[in-house]
């Protein structure tokens, strides 16, 4: 596994996915390592190696890589995010994880007047995406997407997510929010926090500390920062919002939301790319400067569907690692 971000610390989004990724080559493989491309002092604590960076790749940067990847006799890499100037240098079976489709993701941006933290031609994106030998795709809308733009390699792999249910303390609040803040994420706050504050809610993650909290009466909501353990977030509320209107990739809150066992009040972008039947645990309503107690009444009704089996069906392990085997059956066997 070859990765420039330490996926191990990152308690949200890619890190959640890479982290899930690598328990499952470690169910699948003898030997996995971590091969942590840094770009500051830290270090991969995982089995593997830390090689530190000093700005841009540079030849001697790649040689040692190869190096590295000889002495460990890794046939099989996979990169987080496209890492297209290392990884074309390299041989062997090589798997891109795809969180977002990069162009894409600006288009939506730009849609909502925000300029993407990265920009990226679609032509240049899709060019680099076609030399890897597999493609893994989170989203199934995406996953089309791409299969229709000649990334014949694009394969559907969801998260892991194993089902933990939550129970509900007798002090939970009716509706909760939690997630960083990236600018979808403060857009869609921005239109939910009238609700919020009326219903008393709850926000945790880093977007509870963002300066748009600061317009709602502290008293109304509970503000439970950054948590180290998400299921103390979901033993506090009976339903999440996930106001979110753009971006790319798949909405990994909404996930970990049913698998806790809590119903969501969604946009429809929030739910898109996930399996049709994650229809029957959320609401989904796009005018969120109009979500309202009923709203949130509806969702709370879902409460007793069967979201571990919903979990167990789409996002088990041993659904992701017969995925896998699939993959490599066709270019390379598995150790």
């Amino acid at each position: 596994m070859i990765v420039a971000h330490p996926f191990w610390a990152e308690p949200l989004g890619c890190g959640a996915v890479v982290r899930g990724r690598h328990r499952l080559f470690s169910q699948l493989f003898n030997k996995v390592s971590v091969l942590f491309l840094s770009s500051s002092s830290a270090t991969c604590p995982l089995p593997g190696a830390t090689f530190h960076l000093q700005g841009a790749l540079r030849r001697e940067d790649v040689q040692q890589v190869k190096r590295y990847l000889d002495q460990e006799q890794c046939s099989a890499l996979y990169f987080s995010y496209d890492l297209g100037g290392l990884a074309h240098q390299l041989d062997g079976y090589k798997m891109l994880e795809l969180h977002d489709v990069m162009h894409l993701r600006e288009q939506a941006f730009s849609a909502y007047g925000y300029t993407a933290p990265i920009s990226v031609k679609s032509a240049d994106e899709l060019a680099s995406m076609r030399r890897y030998d597999s493609v893994l795709v989170l989203n199934t809308e995406e996953c089309r997407y791409l299969k229709d733009q000649g990334v014949d390699q694009a394969v559907y792999l969801p998260p892991s997510m194993s089902f933990a249910q939550c129970p509900v303390s007798p002090e939970a609040r009716p509706i909760g929010c939690i997630g960083s803040q990236a600018k979808p994420n403060l857009h869609g706050l921005r239109e939910c926090l009238g609700l919020l504050g009326e219903l008393g809610g709850v926000l945790a993650g880093p977007l509870s500390q963002a300066k748009e909290v600061s317009a709602v009466d502290s008293s109304s909501l509970l503000n439970m920062g950054i948590v180290d353990d998400v299921a103390d977030f979901y033993n506090q509320v009976e339903v999440v919002l996930s106001p979110i209107r753009f971006g790319a990739g798949l909405k990994i809150k909404v996930l970990e939301a049913i698998a806790h066992g809590r119903p969501v009040l969604a946009t429809t972008h929030s739910v898109a790319g996930f399996p049709e039947e994650i229809r029957d645990f959320v609401i989904v309503n796009d005018d969120v400067s109009t979500w309202n107690k009923k709203l949130v009444q509806q969702a709370k009704a879902l409460a007793d569907r069967d979201f571990e089996g919903f979990c167990r069906k789409h996002f088990s392990a041993e659904v992701l690692i017969g995925r896998l085997q699939d993959v490599f059956g066709v270019k390379q066997p598995a150790k």
